[in-house]
């Protein structure tokens, strides 16, 4: 009984130093060239810098999707179409985008990134509980090493899918200024994105504290 209490504090105790690296946690860990090979080799040597998909997130399927909630801010705040008189289609010179339009062209991939950011991170904490029952059969448990390596790769996951993010987000930033709209709308994405990394984080984490 004791030996199996044991195992389920270890596994929370793992679970929980990766899931609130990100939100809690700064202090840096640098892995060994060696850490980062084994890493690339069980996960994908892509894992932590190939995040460049064009294909859209299945929003159906996420009912948190950053598109759902952000489209509901447009439809509260885009403006009446103005209309005009006669045919519009005869003598008009080319109309710049509006700032819905130009949000919904990053939208797709915003989603992605914040649906790949999740799914990675359920993956990294597999991997870590898969490791760490390995060491266990072979008697071979190094708690601190086993929890600093992922927690190190808990950190270069976020930084480098923050960075995609971030910068995807900054371009439709640039259109939208570019355009003379509002800007207002970058916060409330950049808000909603912060918020589904800590609410996945707490879910990872309860069900790892649920796990028998």
């Amino acid at each position: 009984m004791k030996k199996k209490l044991a195992i389920i504090i270890l596994i929370v105790l793992v679970a929980a130093a990766i899931l609130l690296l990100g939100k809690f946690i700064r202090t840096p860990f640098s892995p060994e060239p060696k850490v980062d090979k084994e890493l690339e080799e069980k996960l994908g040597s892509d894992f932590f810098t190939s995040f460049d998909t064009n294909e859209p997130a299945d929003s159906d399927k996420n009912s948190a999707a950053i598109s759902n909630i952000i489209r509901e801010k447009l439809d509260e705040t885009e403006p009446a179409p103005n209309k005009s008189s006669g045919d519009s289609s005869v003598g008009t010179s080319s109309v710049p985008p509006s700032e819905k339009e130009i949000v919904e062209k990053y939208l797709p991939r915003l989603d992605a990134l914040q649906q790949l950011s999740t799914s990675r991170l359920e993956t990294l904490v597999a991997t870590a509980y898969q490791e760490y029952q390995e060491q266990r059969k072979s008697g071979s448990v190094n708690r601190v090493a086993l929890a600093q390596k992922y927690m190190a790769a808990a950190e270069r996951l976020e930084s480098n899918i923050d960075k995609s993010f971030y910068s995807t987000v900054e371009q439709m930033k640039a259109e939208l200024e570019e355009n003379k709209h509002s800007t207002a709308i970058v916060d409330d994405i950049k808000k909603e994105y912060e918020k589904a990394k800590s609410s996945k984080r707490q879910e990872l984490l309860k069900r790892m504290q649920n796990k028998k």
